[in-house]
């Protein structure tokens, strides 16, 4: 009996030490099996932070263990968002994580699937919501995505504003200028042998690069070699509303020690008898208005009229700018500034003027007009003058 209560005890405690010992092993095993999960999830599965905007919204922060691709793809459908990125991770296990429960005020729940290509994201909102203020930045050797989600609104839609809505640019002035003759019609012809028609397209492009250097918009009657009468010329510069009209000729008299540049205005009755010859012959040149009678009673009372209309005026200003202006270079005639009937300075609304670059019947004058230094410095007189024009206006 006492040696089989003697093994009894020695069972006893061998079953004690063996259970023990199991327990160990058991805890142990539990403690590694918690470690390796939490170790695979931390390093495979993000970390989703979410809090409450004050203004009404909420702020994301999801922290990934390992590279992902800088592009994320944005779905959302009523109540439902989903965030899909990319990654090149092969030894990824596949895993799912789901939280059913309420994250914060607008986040009821989420969805977390991970895969060696994608990792997606899914979000169960309380309302629609849309995505604002996305980035994808690395983190501390992670990689960290932030957005802020907030209500969806919908897009506005942009309607065409009525014209007297927007508010209108002041337009820079718009100066016309015509070169003289064209195609068919040379114009005079120097002794020299230059064509007039040459002369005044030559001058007319080197005034317009010049004036859209200053800011001014400019308009060519013509822009190359080609006839067009006076009566189209007029009416382009009237369409296009010019501020200004500058017609460019060269001038041919009969005296042959004439020289010089001379300015005119539109006056019914010519200042003296070369201003009338000259007003004729330019005239003349268009075939369409041979028929009009400029003698008769009715049209010189329509000039009488035009002459005291406030564009005469402005053109009168505008000659003595620029005789203040050339005077001093010694390029004009002795009498720069006539008038006579031409058919060109006819606009009842825009104030124009007819330049006489020169006498094409004098020696001097056509080497000069053949230089293209003294053609850039007439241009830049032109212009000056019409700068001080536009701002004594602004007064």
């Amino acid at each position: 009996m006492t040696i089989i209560k003697g093994h009894a005890k020695v069972v006893w405690f061998l079953v004690n030490r063996a259970t023990h010992v199991f327990s160990i092993r058991r805890i142990f095993l539990c403690i590694f099996l918690t470690f390796c999960i939490s170790t695979l999830a931390e390093a495979e599965i993000p970390r989703v932070q979410c809090t409450d905007l004050p203004e009404g919204g909420t702020h994301c922060l999801i922290t990934f263990n390992q590279p992902v691709a800088s592009s994320v793809k944005v779905h959302t459908q009523k109540e439902t968002l989903s965030l899909v990125l990319r990654q090149e991770n092969p030894g990824i296990t596949p895993l799912t994580l789901f939280r059913p429960v309420k994250v914060c005020a607008t986040i009821m729940g989420y969805e977390i699937h991970c895969t060696p290509e994608t990792i997606s994201l899914r979000f169960n909102t309380i309302k629609p919501m849309q995505v604002r203020n996305l980035s994808l930045t690395p983190r501390e050797g992670k990689f960290s995505l932030q957005f802020d989600l907030v209500p969806y609104t919908k897009p506005l839609t942009r309607k065409n504003p009525s014209p007297s809505s927007v508010p209108q640019k002041a337009l820079t002035p718009l100066i016309a200028l015509d070169p003289g003759h064209g195609g068919i019609d040379p114009g005079a012809q120097g002794v020299n042998g230059v064509l007039e028609k040459d002369i005044t397209l030559r001058v007319a492009r080197i005034l317009q690069k010049i004036l859209l250097k200053k800011g001014y918009r400019v308009l060519l009657t013509r822009k190359q070699d080609c006839a067009l009468r006076r009566i189209d010329r007029l009416e382009k510069i009237e369409a296009e509303k010019a501020d200004f009209f500058i017609s460019l000729h060269a001038d041919h008299n009969p005296q042959k020690n004439m020289r010089g540049i001379s300015i005119y205005t539109l006056a019914a009755t010519a200042s003296d008898l070369e201003s009338a010859y000259l007003a004729q012959r330019e005239n003349a040149a268009d075939k369409r208005l041979e028929s009009i009678d400029v003698s008769s009673p009715e049209v010189a009372k329509i000039l009488e009229d035009l002459a005291k209309r406030e564009v005469h005026l402005k053109a009168e200003k505008f000659v003595h700018l620029f005789t203040d202006i050339l005077d001093p270079k010694g390029c004009l005639q002795p009498k720069m500034h006539r008038s006579a009937d031409f058919l060109i300075l006819r606009s009842a609304v825009v104030p124009s003027v007819l330049i006489e670059l020169g006498c094409l019947s004098n020696k001097k004058d056509c080497t000069r007009l053949a230089s293209k230094t003294f053609l850039y410095k007439i241009s830049h007189c032109i212009a000056k003058t019409i700068d001080k024009y536009f701002s004594e206006s602004a007064l």
